[in-house]
């Protein structure tokens, strides 16, 4: 899961990493992005989907004319 931190935190993380700065996406296992946005420490970040097909509306006939003259 990702993450934004939205306070400060000290001390060492249970892996060994430093507590990213607040601001800062971090990854996390699941377990762990849940329970920080729980207690108000961080905020999850959407991840864009690669296997999503994204699709643009078509133009409107008006926005075609005056690109077409």
């Amino acid at each position: 899961m990702k993450i934004r931190m939205t306070e400060h935190r000290s001390g060492g993380r249970y892996d060994g990493r430093p507590w990213p700065r607040v601001g800062e996406d971090f990854d996390v296992p699941d377990e762990e992005g849940a329970g920080l946005c729980a207690q108000g420490s961080a905020v999850p970040v959407a991840v864009k989907d690669t296997g999503v097909e994204e699709r643009v509306p078509p133009k409107s006939r008006k926005t075609q004319r005056t690109a077409n003259g």
